[in-house]
């Protein structure tokens, strides 16, 4: 089989399509106007100009082609990047290596592609893509998708509308720095796949949200998005599905038409000329491009053909009507009524020839850090072209986005530098920034993350950062006990998103070695957040210091966050102040990793004080009974609840309270088991351990059901009646009520939000007071029981003190 002659080198993997709201208003399409259907999907990631084998990590613009396997048949969604259709083959021909030396392979930076770039001012735009941060993308999962081309949608009313589709991931759209992308070219050349395979492996599935509309000022047509793409399933073999797999812009569905965009006329044709001379004229039967709904057609015969078809009759019309055309009724397709008037000419419309808008628009909705990284891009390609008249027109064209730019561009290309604008730039922005891509909610999922260690590392430090990385979902790479997963010669700083080195004995070896300063000094260079702890900071010292440079000092408790680098010199936690920098310090660091991939950290990010609670300016209460140790104990915990209860997380909040209400009810059936069994607390016993099982499942829902159940099996009962439980019933009747007043009183004010219901400092005390819930929960009954009987002892017998109660209790 032939390969690819452009996005030859890819990765593919299987998911689903689900829509949060119908479409139905401008579409009849059931994969757009259906909520109740879940559409599986196939997409393909590639870059565009390498062959099979080539890196993944080489500036392209990239591939992003979703294949759905609807109700009514495939749909294919492909991107693609000229105006003509009939100038792809010179497109390919100048972008792949020139034909002289078959050199560079997999690169643009070369006198042919620039050549044609200048030569078709059209493809402006797409270059600036290309020479942006976007065209080096973190990983596939981090890279937004176009279809670029304009789609009609058709609904039930026979209403036309015009559309485009976006993909944009939930994680954000990131970007590694161009150096560290060439190095990992050679470090790793398929990192992108294998990022890919082990995102979805771990169960952290990569998201896209789709939206139909048009890459038009946002202003103008604002983004509606109606669907979430999620990717859940690796393909089982990589030449049988990913390398066989066949995307084709004429595959539409019902409620979904052409438009008059020439571009997609030609994508039409060429799409399908090229499957054939791939993989034969029944292309469409190999299982990964087969659709999942019924195929009835005349077709037969040809290479490849898998469909075994009976009967004598292979053609249409025919005398015994076998097969005819669905009707629209039935689900058959219908092309929008559409009036066409015009003459045959080779043209391009008036519309067309504005090549210059978008790419300035582009332009000027860089922040400072992107713009100096594209003239960074533009200086590099144009630097390999040894042609004056390549790099020349090159800065000329540039002249009619923006001067300044042009200017920058010359000096690093050696071009005569120009002093005039070509074309007035109105200073237009829309969102083509990457930072207005951030994800929803600040997400380190499925980011690497290195931790150094050697002989003698601080388990306490080690053991936190990676346990607070495993719960965001993070891959710390490290953590197998004293057993490392690799060498500084086996992996680079550029094959993990950030660093955390642990302080203690270790580090002493570690500073002597230069590939581990050196291992830390890139990864600072690369933009990459990097935590310490203890004897580490000194190492980060050595590797990344200079001036504006702050680290936490020695002896301090303070956390200092500096340029991305998050740095707590105590190196144990010798008390509960030291323990709260500590995890306060692994929270500053997976902050500066959540920022990580984008151009933030070239800005100095203040250091937050970890005497405030956590995302306000309030101080963290310290006192609340006077003695210090259980004071700093109650600091600590007010920290580490603030998130979960105060709105930030509330997904937290809701397991905290499951988690919490588990702790009630088990608490509750120890003591039920003790007094059942005439106070011999015999707690492991098969009904106490069924019922604390059964609170893993329900929690605290069983519990009243439960002490029913449990009490009415006592061995020592000789009726089922209520007066003659060994328990008495006012204790058995104390309990609901003192539960409510121990646990749900105490949590539901302590969930109340401050400062709009309650005061920050009242927020604190009750996530103090509640802390005495375990104590509290067992003794309220006692002290409710102490109001209604007159014996001490059997209070007393409650709480676990005395041995052995039997005749005084009522029968």
């Amino acid at each position: 089989m032939l390969e690819r002659v452009v996005h030859a080198s890819g990765a593919g993997a299987f998911g689903t399509f689900k829509l949060y709201e119908s479409a139905a208003d401008v579409t009849k399409a059931g994969v757009l106007a259906d909520t109740s259907r879940t559409t599986p999907v196939f997409v393909r990631f590639s870059t565009v100009l390498g062959s099979r084998g080539s890196a993944d990590t080489i500036r392209d613009v990239r591939g992003f082609a979703v294949k759905f396997y609807t109700e009514e048949g495939n749909w294919d969604i492909v991107v693609f990047f000229i105006q003509d259709a009939i100038k792809f083959p010179d497109l390919v021909h100048a972008a792949k290596p020139e034909p002289d030396t078959e050199v560079p392979q997999a690169q643009s930076a070369h006198n042919n592609f620039w050549d044609f770039q200048f030569l078709h001012s059209e493809a402006t735009h797409t270059f600036m893509w290309a020479m942006s941060d976007r065209g080096v993308p973190r990983s596939y999962r981090m890279i937004q998708g176009f279809g670029v081309t304009t789609l009609n949608l058709d609904n039930e009313k026979g209403e036309r509308h015009f559309m485009k589709f976006h993909f944009t991931p939930m994680l954000g759209v990131h970007s590694y720095v161009w150096d560290e992308a060439l190095k990992l070219a050679g470090q790793d050349h398929d990192f992108h796949r294998k990022d890919l395979y082990e995102a979805i492996r771990m169960g952290v599935f990569p998201t896209w949200k789709f939206d139909a509309t048009k890459v038009w000022p946002e202003e103008l047509i604002p983004i509606r998005y109606i669907g979430e793409l999620e990717l859940n399933r690796n393909v089982d073999e990589y030449f049988t599905q990913t390398e066989q797999v066949a995307f084709c812009t004429s595959h539409i569905v019902p409620g979904i038409g052409f438009s008059d965009d020439p571009l997609l006329q030609g994508r039409n044709f060429s799409y399908f000329d090229t499957q054939l001379s791939r993989l034969g004229i029944n292309w469409q039967e190999i299982p990964i491009n087969k659709p999942v709904c019924p195929v009835m057609n005349q077709n037969r015969d040809g290479q490849g053909r898998h469909r075994i078809t009976a009967g004598s009759i292979n053609y249409w019309p025919n005398r015994k009507e076998a097969v005819p055309p669905a009707k629209p009724s039935e689900g058959g397709y219908v092309d929008y009524p559409e009036k066409i008037a015009g003459m045959k000419v080779r043209l391009k419309s008036k519309k067309f020839k504005d090549h210059t808008s978008q790419a300035q628009m582009f332009w000027n909705s860089q922040t400072p850090p992107e713009k100096l990284h594209f003239i960074a891009a533009l200086g590099f390609e144009l630097d390999h072209c040894d042609d004056p008249i390549v790099y020349n027109h090159i800065v000329e064209r540039l002249c009619d986005i923006d001067i300044e730019l042009a200017q920058a561009v010359a000096e690093k290309a050696g071009a005569p530098t120009p002093t005039k604008q070509g074309r007035s730039n109105a200073g237009k922005k829309t969102n083509f920034s990457m930072t207005t891509y951030n994800a929803p909610k600040p997400t380190i999922a499925s980011r690497r993350v290195a931790i150094l260690v050697g002989d003698s590392y601080v388990p306490v430090a080690f053991n936190g950062v990676y346990a607070a990385l495993k719960a965001a979902k993070a891959f710390p790479k490290s953590g197998k006990g004293i057993q490392p997963d690799h060498h500084f010669e086996g992996v680079q700083s550029t094959m993990f998103d950030s660093v955390f080195i642990p302080g203690d004995l270790h580090i002493e070896p570690l500073r002597k070695q230069c590939r581990a300063v050196h291992w830390v000094r890139e990864a600072f260079g690369h933009l990459k957040a990097i935590g310490a702890t203890g004897e580490a900071v000194n190492l980060v010292k050595v590797a990344c210091e200079f001036d504006g440079m702050s680290f936490s000092a020695a002896g301090s408790h303070d956390v200092a966050n500096s340029y991305g680098i998050v740095t707590a010199e105590a190196p144990k936690p010798e008390n509960f102040k030291e323990m709260l920098s500590m995890v306060k310090g692994a929270k500053d660091f997976i902050d500066a990793l959540t920022r990580n991939g984008t151009t933030d950290h070239l800005y100095q990010t203040l250091a937050r004080d970890p005497s405030l609670l956590p995302g306000t300016n309030r101080p963290v209460k310290t006192s609340f009974i006077g003695i210090r140790l259980i004071d700093d104990y109650l600091s600590l915990l007010c920290i580490a609840f603030w998130d979960s209860l105060n709105g930030s997380q509330p997904h937290l909040s809701l397991f905290t309270f499951m988690f919490m209400g588990q702790y009630m009810a088990g608490y509750s059936l120890i003591m039920i088991e003790g007094a059942r069994v005439c106070n011999k607390w015999r707690v492991i016993s098969f009904t106490a351990l069924w019922g604390l099982l059964s609170q893993t499942v329900t929690y605290g829902i069983t519990l009243l059901i439960f002490t029913h159940v449990h009490l009415s099996a006592s061995p020592t009962a000789t009726s089922r009646k209520w007066q003659d439980y060994l328990v008495d019933g006012p204790l058995v009747a104390s309990i609901p009520p003192a539960m409510f007043i121990s646990y749900m009183v105490t949590a539901t004010l302590m969930a109340l939000p401050a400062p709009s219901i309650i005061s920050y400092a009242a927020k604190q005390n009750l996530i103090a007071l509640w802390q005495i819930f375990p104590a509290n929960s067992p003794v309220s009954p006692a002290r409710i029981h102490l109001g209604r009987t007159s014996s001490l002892s059997r209070a007393l017998t409650l709480c676990g003190t005395c041995s052995r109660v039997r005749s005084d209790w009522p029968q």
